[in-house]
């Protein structure tokens, strides 16, 4: 590259210059490392994270056929900036394109503040990193530029209006109170004004210079026209008046806050990010716009409260004013007015007298349907609620719970079991059955019988009836015979040949049960003399 062939050397830098214009980062890092190799003066230095731009910062202007080579690095650093992420990389295409002689040129000139504009703009989160950087470099470089421009613009007019209309860019007329006049690009006046608001810089004359072209003091701001109909248009949208607000350069703030309508006012009040002074500004404006238009400010409140709320809070930040508008917005609140409520104590109303409704005593047969839908495999209906009805009954009458007992012993073990599986409300049932006071042997057989072919001892009828055989057998229980003959005509009721016509038709079994029983009964009553006559055979029997 350092070799007396020009044309070869050149060659080879515009191959690495292009890859730094490359979409895929990985090209553009080997592509630095690859420049900083061949320009560097010796071949000893390792190319790192810290010195991996030196070959722009440093060694290039010492390469010996740079005046050569330059317009092609300016071209491809051009381009680059729009594509690079990393943020020294684009502080160091800044800093160099900033700071290259550029007087030859004023179209040159332009084009490059054109792209210089477009990083500040539209790479806003690129340009917010690299501008506040250490000794505020790349903010010095760049305002020194467009301080450059904004007087080569005013020098050449004529030649500004050509260039836009040649390239047909967007501009507009900037008019300044000197008489002075140029073609500028929208763009390019944004990013003048937002690099105006990371100052101030008041120690740099360009700053000054630039603050004073956009911003004078004691002297009318520039104005601008639309080139199609010469009507006044405004630079200034209401992204960049916020923006100035937000920043420490109180000639930028009262800009942005001058000639603000009352609605701009309340909506940029209500903004994240804005300095106690800037806000103090605010309000006085408010209050000044208060005293002028009341109704037009209050109405421009949609939520009075809040904004009741956000002015004290802000005072109490240490910002000032706010008072008059504040005042002006409570007067304008509905007020709440006391309302005298009278209680007249003498006069009472007599109440109705509620009667309690008394709910009906499930009768004998009607528990005994309950049974018979309950267990009927057929049935479609709610088998939960049947079991609450039965429930139900237990409660008004005790008795219930022998006539529920007597039917279910009959059922066989196979139908009873998917009814106590699948309901767990039937443990509930068995509760109110099974109870220590109406322990007897008969209720203790069935309920072992039952339990052992209950899969799961979790189920919760299962834990309830192992409960009750833990209860019975504590207690003592006493082995009488029981010689009521209507409990000993029901065992003789149901013979092997009628248990077998049951189990035949087992969609009729519930129906069949329960008629049984209250056949029973009253057969029951009928044999009464019989009965005893069989009680003393099987005492003799004994």
């Amino acid at each position: 590259v350092n070799g007396n062939d020009p044309q070869l050397a050149c060659e080879v830098l515009g191959y690495l210059f292009r890859r730094l214009t490359s979409d895929h980062g990985a090209s553009r890092t080997q592509a630095t490392k690859g420049l900083g190799l061949i320009l560097a003066p010796s071949e000893d230095i390792e190319i790192t994270n810290e010195n991996h731009t030196q070959w722009l910062t440093q060694y290039i202007s010492q390469f010996t056929h740079f005046a050569l080579i330059k317009p092609v690095l300016v071209q491809f650093l051009r381009q680059a900036l729009q594509i690079e992420t990393n943020p020294a990389r684009v502080s160091s295409y800044i800093n160099f394109l900033s700071t290259q002689d550029c007087n030859e040129s004023f179209v040159d000139l332009n084009e490059l503040i054109s792209d210089l504009s477009s990083v500040i703009i539209e790479r806003h989160s690129v340009a917010s990193y690299v501008l506040p950087g250490d000794d505020n470099v790349t903010l010095k470089n760049l305002l020194q530029i467009f301080c450059l421009y904004t007087q080569k613009a005013k020098e050449n007019g004529e030649e500004s209006y050509s260039i836009h209309q040649t390239y047909g860019n967007e501009y507009v007329i900037v008019s300044w109170a000197t008489g002075e006049q140029c073609a500028m690009q929208p763009l390019v006046i944004h990013a003048a004004i937002v690099l105006l608001t990371y100052g101030p810089l008041e120690q740099y004359e360009p700053f000054n210079l630039l603050l004073n072209s956009w911003f004078p003091e004691n002297m009318e701001h520039p104005r601008a026209y639309s080139p199609d109909t010469s009507e006044t248009t405004s630079y200034l949208p209401d992204w960049m008046k916020l923006r100035m607000i937000r920043s420490n350069v109180a000639r930028l703030v009262d800009a942005a806050i001058e000639k603000l309508e009352p609605p701009k006012l309340v909506l940029f009040i209500q903004s994240f990010g804005i300095p106690t002074s800037s806000i103090s500004k605010l309000l006085h404006t408010l209050d000044k716009a208060t005293i002028l238009d009341p109704k037009l400010v209050v109405d421009s409140v949609l939520d009075k409260t809040y904004m009741i709320q956000l002015v004290e809070v802000q005072n109490k930040r240490g910002a000032l004013g706010g008072e008059t508008f504040v005042k002006a917005i409570e007067m304008q609140m509905p007020v709440v007015q006391d309302v005298e409520i009278k209680v007249d104590v003498d006069i009472k109303k007599q109440l109705p007298v509620l009667s309690k409704k008394q709910q009906a005593v499930p009768s004998e047969e009607e528990v005994v349907q309950h049974l018979n839908n309950l267990f009927n495999p057929h049935y479609q209906g709610n088998r939960n609620k049947i079991i609450l009805s039965l429930i139900k009954s237990i409660t008004f009458k005790k008795s219930t719970t022998e006539t529920i007992f007597n039917y279910v012993k009959l059922v066989p073990i196979n139908f009873t079991l998917p009814i106590v599986l699948q309901y767990n409300s039937f443990s509930t049932l068995f509760r109110l059955i099974f109870t220590p006071e109406n322990t007897n042997q008969e209720k203790v057989d069935y309920v072992a019988q039952l339990l052992k072919v209950i899969p799961s001892k979790d189920n919760c009828t299962a834990t309830i009836l192992s409960q009750y055989i833990k209860n019975s057998s504590k207690s003592e229980v006493k082995m009488e015979i029981d010689i009521d003959p209507r409990n000993i005509i029901k065992s003789e009721l149901i013979t092997n040949k009628r248990y077998e016509s049951i189990l035949n038709c087992p969609d009729k079994l519930g129906e069949k049960l329960g008629k049984m029983l209250l056949e029973n009964e009253a057969k029951a009553r009928k044999d009464w003399t019989s009965s005893r006559l069989v009680v003393g055979r099987r005492i003799g029997d004994r």
